[in-house]
């Protein structure tokens, strides 16, 4: 069975997503790739197509990049739409869509070169101003044969929301993240010192990361912490590039760059200053008000992190409250008490938890039993 992964993005935590699925699927099919540019991940068994972005990946984020990213989107659907055309391909999977309406135009065409149209609905709504993209997501989810949700409160969500494609839905659970370095070196600079020292003072070391925006949550983290553990032997770091739009952040920030145990990164912050701030916490928190599922979960599994989760989405269903996780529900006051659980537990029993959660993540969530399923459930399906 030939088969062809379609994903724009595979790079950054996507890529240790993109690596898993690749190196499970390619045990039951002949895979072609067409990626990032920049994806450096496991390689298929067929051909790899790094089509993606070459030019504005690495741009500053400006007009001109937009201008140029939707450019380069353009010319690889294009590129894409001629070799589905050139090859004879049973499945054609897409992992993400980024500009639905090119993306509407070009599934119509496409879906005329393959049996099988499936695409994995990482979220049901994007995070970011969800609703305003729901008409043409009604439109770009009628395209597809299957579409594939990370769990089962995702997919009660996606019924609820788009009930007409009920019958399209398939469970295909998020998979561990493979290669995902978890090294760092330690450097003498300026910003690398200054976590450093922080880190060093304290008892216990909570950390936030990845980008920030309103249903990630960081406002109310921020205000929970203000409001009761300014004093504690505890030190939070909240590392990450703030959505302009998050404006329950403003006021926040400037008052959380003034506590003395809340050190705030608010930009991008590279990989080994990232690695090393993990490294040397104690708890992941992912506070989310809404998510489908979240790859940190997965990233706090590769450095054997404890993580405090709201019941968002998917998430739950992938931890164990009390054994290798803190779980609770959406709301400020059952995210303190987490938090509140978490200090009053001894270090070593949080290292135990974080191993515990490296381990079941690994056992339960392989990639080869993931796509072995898709691939007896889905692809041979006609």
């Amino acid at each position: 069975m030939r088969v062809l992964l379609i994903n724009p993005w595979a790079v950054n935590n996507d890529e240790y997503y993109t690596s898993g699925f690749i190196s499970g699927m390619s045990n039951y099919v002949e895979l072609d790739v067409v990626s990032n540019y920049y994806f450096n991940g496991e390689t298929p068994n067929g051909k790899c197509y790094k089509w993606f972005f070459k030019k504005s990946e690495k741009m500053q984020r400006s007009s001109l990049r937009l201008v140029v990213r939707a450019l380069e989107y353009l010319n690889t659907w294009r590129r894409i739409e001629r070799l589905t055309k050139n090859n004879e391909y049973e499945v054609i999977h897409i992992h993400w869509l980024l500009v639905y309406i090119m993306d509407l135009y070009f599934l119509k065409r496409i879906k005329r070169y393959c049996r099988t149209l499936i695409l994995a609905a990482h979220n049901v709504l994007p995070h970011i101003e969800g609703e305003k993209s729901k008409a043409v997501l009604q439109k770009v989810y009628g395209c597809f044969s299957k579409i594939v949700v990370h769990g089962d409160s995702i997919k009660k969500e996606f019924e609820k929301t788009f009930p007409q494609y009920k019958s399209k839905l398939i469970i295909q659970y998020h998979g561990e993240y493979v290669n995902q370095s978890i090294e760092y070196s330690l450097k003498d600079e300026a910003e690398f010192n200054l976590v450093r020292s922080k880190i060093k003072h304290y008892k216990l070391v909570f950390i936030e990361f990845g980008s920030h925006f309103y249903n990630k949550g960081t406002d109310r983290l921020l205000k929970i912490w203000l409001e009761n553990y300014t004093g504690v032997d505890s030190l939070l770091i909240v590392a990450g590039k703030m959505d302009a739009r998050y404006t329950e952040m403003k006021e926040l920030l400037s008052r959380a760059k003034k506590a003395e145990n809340i050190l705030v990164i608010d930009h991008y912050i590279d990989d080994n200053l990232l690695n090393f701030s993990i490294s040397s916490s104690d708890v992941v928190i992912i506070p989310y008000r809404h998510a489908s599922m979240s790859g940190v979960v997965f990233t706090a599994a590769a450095f054997s992190k404890v993580p405090i989760c709201t019941k968002s989405g998917a998430i739950a269903e992938y931890l164990e409250d009390g054994i290798d996780s803190f779980l609770c529900d959406i709301d400020d006051a059952a995210l303190k008490k987490a938090i509140d659980k978490a200090m009053n537990t001894d270090k070593s029993i949080l290292l135990s938890m974080g191993k515990i959660l490296s381990n079941n993540i690994k056992s339960k969530y392989s990639w080869n039993r993931i796509t072995r399923q898709l691939y007896q459930e889905v692809y041979t399906v006609h």
